[in-house]
């Protein structure tokens, strides 16, 4: 039984759960997950499986015990036992009529920005939803030919890839690595956790200069 990820740009479709929002994974109707069905298309892209195992489990060892049994139904449940292996967007989930859960702000159900839930879901979890987003995308950015202009369509199914059906151009998604760090330490009086910042070399002068008459 196949599950998704549903993306709007940078946010997530999540649930309100008592230790904070949860990426929901929809459940995806029975005829797409046929042998026949591709599994790249515009909108909805297949996801690789993030680090071992144990980084799927959720960095609060008490996360799961703090969910009360009423919020735990099949649809949540499964966020916590395996990952998904689709991501598509709203648009995509609406054009061919994936059920949605009624989403509002007002809602238990509702779309979240990806920023937001970095620190509260488990790393592999988190890598997963950046893969989504990256890989959506470059499809929205990828559907014409940077060669020549012409419509691209998708390569195989077993290769990731937008191919131009005029020069044969292939473009592949950009790996883009980023490593951010922070010095830190433990305050010598209080004991709480500093980080090491820095002055510009502009701090404390005027934002612009006097204007010449």
């Amino acid at each position: 039984m196949a599950h998704a990820f549903i993306l709007s740009d940078d946010t997530v479709l999540c649930r309100q759960m008592p230790d904070g929002w949860w990426p929901l994974q929809i459940q995806l109707p029975q005829s797409r997950t046929g042998s026949d069905e591709q599994a790249y298309r515009l909108g909805h892209v297949t996801l690789h499986e993030s680090l071992s195992p144990n980084h799927w489990q959720s960095d609060d060892n008490n996360n799961m015990d703090s969910l009360s049994s009423d919020l735990i139904n099949e649809n949540t449940a499964q966020t916590f036992t395996a990952p998904s292996t689709t991501a598509m967007t709203y648009d995509y989930a609406v054009a061919h009529n994936v059920t949605l859960p009624i989403i509002a702000e007002s809602s238990t159900d509702t779309f979240v920005p990806y920023r937001q839930l970095i620190n509260n879901i488990p790393v592999a979890l988190s890598d997963q939803i950046s893969q989504a987003i990256q890989l959506l995308r470059w499809q929205a950015d990828t559907q014409f030919c940077s060669r020549c202009a012409s419509p691209t369509v998708h390569a195989d199914q077993d290769e990731r890839a937008m191919v131009c059906p005029v020069c044969q151009l292939r473009q592949y998604p950009r790996v883009q690595p980023c490593v951010i760090t922070a010095i830190t330490r433990p305050n010598p009086v209080t004991d709480e956790m500093q980080i090491l910042l820095a002055h510009h070399h502009r701090h404390g002068q005027q934002n612009c200069r006097p204007c010449m008459v």
